[in-house]
């Protein structure tokens, strides 16, 4: 098997197009890791993610031929995994879309506790983790928006659902993951009245 060598874009997409598995492995490889953290901002637990991923990447090298190369390749394939993700969640009935979850807002602001380098104290992976006690729904809708740019007509297109839906449980999800700080510890609350 050939080995391919940090080829161009349409190249890549030219052989993988032609099913040469060379290049079917560099594109995987070069998006891989990336990929694996979008699945899993929308998957309950790793293995979920692993699924979603291998789902997604089929989709990729079955529809590489759609790849118009009016913007990156990285951007596609981001779409086609996330896409893939939310196929993933309604498949297996998850709950993405749940009217019963209530969060009340308070008159509270939130400001970092007594850290002068926010960046200092607090890493990726404990982002992550508060991130990821957002209930589903929540971290679906957050993701989409805030972390892979969707519009909330675009959200309110792929998980059927009204544009006034998607901006409110963007809005929850903030006052929620906020909490969930909160009680890590990460912010403190300070009253505004």
């Amino acid at each position: 098997m050939q080995q391919i060598i940090s080829i161009d874009e349409a190249t890549l997409v030219r052989n993988c197009v032609a099913n040469n598995a060379a290049a079917q492995k560099e594109l995987y490889n070069r998006y891989a890791n990336a990929m694996y953290n979008i699945c899993l901002r929308y998957a309950h637990n790793s293995f979920d993610a692993k699924d979603m991923m291998q789902e997604g990447f089929i989709k990729v090298f079955r529809h590489i031929q759609q790849f118009e190369a009016k913007g990156s390749l990285s951007g596609w394939v981001r779409r086609v995994i996330i896409t893939a993700c939310l196929n993933y969640l309604k498949k297996y009935n998850t709950p993405i879309n749940n009217p019963c979850i209530k969060i009340d807002d308070d008159s509270t602001t939130i400001v970092l506790s007594n850290h002068n380098n926010f960046e200092s104290f607090l890493t990726n992976k404990e982002i992550m983790q508060c991130f990821m006690e957002l209930p589903l729904e929540y971290r679906t809708i957050l993701s989409l928006y805030a972390i892979d740019d969707y519009s909330h007509k675009e959200i309110a297109t792929l998980l059927n659902i009204e544009e006034a839906t998607s901006r409110t449980k963007v809005y929850r999800a903030r006052i929620l993951l906020k909490k969930i700080l909160i009680t890590h510890q990460i912010f403190e609350l300070k009253n505004t009245e």
